[in-house]
Parts: structure tokens; sequence; C-alpha cells
């Protein structure tokens, strides 16, 4: 049985003789959490889209998907991809997005495409404009009607800020 003194041992237990491995462990300790500050991570939204109509059948079959883009987001770039998830995770697609936006939709223009008075009232006062997305091919795409949501890229956070929980920089 070795057991050491108290004096042979620092403040956490490490042989006195070991006193240079400090030095790396605080620079580790600084290069870490530089690395989380500088690292960026694409930030995403959830918006709101319904699926307006399908294209071909099978396994070659595409989704022709109507995104309400917030105006706050702005436009998405034509050829992006996007996430669609409908019916709560059960479909999940990958898409690119097909046309320019819209000017902004009215209320009764949001009522018609969703089909709830009340959600277009929610949308109308995000300021939505419609902008059109068209699904991989897929055996299974939604049908139309359907409401989805869309994650969309729309800048990017520190990594830090994520971790700390807040979204401010």
């Amino acid at each position: 049985m070795n057991q050491s003194t108290p004096a042979e041992t620092d403040s956490l237990g490490l042989p006195r003789r070991m006193w240079w491995l400090w030095p790396f462990l605080v620079l580790l300790l600084v290069i870490w959490v530089i690395s989380l500050w500088a690292v960026r991570v694409p930030q995403t939204t959830q918006v709101h889209a319904v699926t307006t109509a399908q294209q071909g059948l099978g396994q070659t079959a595409r989704a022709e998907i109507t995104v309400l883009v917030p105006s706050d987001l702005g436009a998405r770039p034509l050829g992006e991809t996007v996430r669609v998830v409908c019916r709560d995770a059960e479909l999940e697609l990958s898409a690119q997005v097909d046309t320019e936006a819209s000017e902004v939709l009215s209320v009764q223009d949001l009522r018609d495409l969703v089909g709830s008075r009340l959600m277009a009232e929610r949308l109308f006062l995000d300021a939505v404009r419609m902008q059109k997305v068209v699904t991989e091919r897929a055996s299974r795409i939604p049908a139309p009607g359907e409401h989805c949501q869309v994650t969309v890229v729309h800048g990017q956070v520190r990594l830090l800020a994520l971790l700390g929980g807040g979204l401010d920089s």
C-alpha cells in the first residue's frame, strides 16, 4: 500500500511532481472555450405550409407545397433545400424552392389556402408571403390540402449562445 501524504499532492489530488500538467490543462480549456465561441451553427425556424398539388404517380410522385414565409425571414432563394414534415413527423421529405415569393397575402387569400379563419388571421399578422417548393421524388407524398411544417435556415448563431440558452446573437 502506497499512500501519499497530503504534502505530496496538490488541492485536486495530483502529485506535486506533475506541476507541468496544469498549464496544458488551462490551455486546453481556453482552446475549448474559444472554439465554442467561434463555431457558428445554422439557425432554423419552422414555418407553416399547405400541400397544393401532386405531380406524377408511384415512385416518381412529387408534391407541390405552398410555404407561408413570414416577411421578417425574407424570401427563400430559388433552389434552396428545405425539410418538410407532414402528419406529425410520419412523413419527412426534402424539397427545393421553386418560385419567387409573392406579395404579402390578404386574410381572405390565407383563409382560402389554410381553411381556417383563426389561423389565417394569425398568419396575416406575421405578414406572410407565399412561396412554392417541390418535394423530391418519393413513393409517399402529402395529400393536397394537408398542413405541413417546413424548416428553413435563416442565419447562423454562435454555438456558445445556443448552449448558454440565449439566442440574442
